[in-house]
């Protein structure tokens, strides 16, 4: 499935370059297997807990036991990706070879499970390597222009500098809240759509973060471990570990959690406590 992977460092302050790399052509055939060299980010189809969808350098795929399979026509590189609560699908990144776009697509969305992309906003202006979409909109850190910026509607922007850059962004199912993880490793939260974001009290340094469906933490700490934080702000090892070569993270409605790493894609059912490697990947 995989012959190589771009490795995210497990290390506080992994350098924000190893986002930026840039992406190649691909063939592009909706519904035939997929081989991708690195893959960007993880999200759970909301209308089907047990299938992936794969943002990657060679366009959206979607995963399940069955193997991996491309969903996009488009080859381009999904720098950023993220699910919103109406099943609408949003992303961002760089058109694939020989596509006629800008460079930076800025915020882009498909109605169609991913199979067709529009632009929406900040065409040729944007790359969004973080995103995530509630109720509320649309939230990202667009790595161009060292900016975060959130929107109710998609189009109009509330930009503010992020001099460290964010690593991940995670909208809580339980409450308006927003968490973060910066270029430093700091867990962040927002409290007012993503316009402002405060370091967590108390929080283990992390590179991703995602929420259950209670509004508790599941964290991945630099030396791989996952960490659970409650909602009484109290933290602790959850006790499965990523392996080398770490990529992605997710949580589906269900509270499965869903780690990609070197090793390949793992499930767990217990909060992290354990990680179960699964088929066709």
């Amino acid at each position: 499935m995989r012959e190589r992977r771009h490795e995210i460092a497990l290390t506080v302050g992994a350098p924000l370059a190893l986002l930026l790399a840039a992406c190649g052509g691909a063939d592009v055939d909706p519904g035939a297997a997929m081989d991708v060299s690195h893959v960007h980010a993880i999200a759970v189809d909301p209308e089907d807990p047990a299938r992936l969808y794969v943002a990657t350098h060679e366009g959206l795929g979607a995963w399940t036991e069955d193997g991996l399979v491309r969903v996009s026509e488009t080859s381009g590189d999904f720098m950023g990706f993220a699910v919103g609560p109406d099943g609408v699908l949003y992303g961002s990144g760089h058109p694939g070879r020989g596509e006629d776009a800008p460079f930076a697509l800025g915020l882009i969305s498909s109605t169609d499970g991913g199979r067709t992309w529009a632009p929406v906003s900040l065409s040729g202006e944007a790359d969004f390597h973080a995103l995530t979409a509630d109720a509320d909109g649309v939230i990202g850190y667009d790595a161009t222009n060292g900016l975060l910026r959130a929107s109710s509607d998609g189009q109009d922007w509330v930009d503010r500098e992020a001099a460290t850059g964010f690593l991940d962004l995670a909208a809580d199912p339980a409450s308006e809240r927003v968490l973060g993880t910066t270029g430093e490793g700091v867990l962040v939260a927002s409290d007012d759509g993503g316009v402002t974001f405060e370091p967590v009290p108390d929080a283990p340094d992390l590179l991703l973060v995602e929420a259950f469906a209670d509004g508790s933490l599941l964290g991945l700490a630099p030396d791989g471990a996952l960490v659970l934080g409650s909602a009484g702000g109290t933290w602790q090892p959850a006790g499965a570990r990523a392996g080398e070569g770490l990529q992605a993270l997710a949580i589906g409605p269900d509270d499965t959690v869903w780690l990609l790493d070197g090793e390949g894609l793992g499930r767990s059912t217990d909060r992290g406590a354990t990680l179960e490697r699964v088929p066709g990947w």
